[in-house]
């Protein structure tokens, strides 16, 4: 496994141990109608902002796609 690839299971499992710890805010996280996530990534591949979107997607939430 290279590092990136340690960095996205690195990420993942950031995001489910925070959706265990903290799923009150998730779940009102998930609630709103729109949410808009940024981020300053230059490979969309390894992007946290897109491994927090397809998180977010697997809870529920709807990809309105780019803005």
């Amino acid at each position: 496994m290279n590092d990136r690839d340690e960095q996205t299971q690195v990420v993942l499992k950031e995001l489910r141990d925070s959706y265990q710890q903290n799923r009150e805010r998730w779940e009102e996280i998930l609630a709103m109608d729109k949410v808009v996530l940024v981020c300053y990534c230059k490979d969309d591949k390894h992007c946290h902002r897109r491994l927090l979107k397809e998180y977010l997607v697997k809870c529920g939430a709807e990809d309105g796609g780019k803005i």
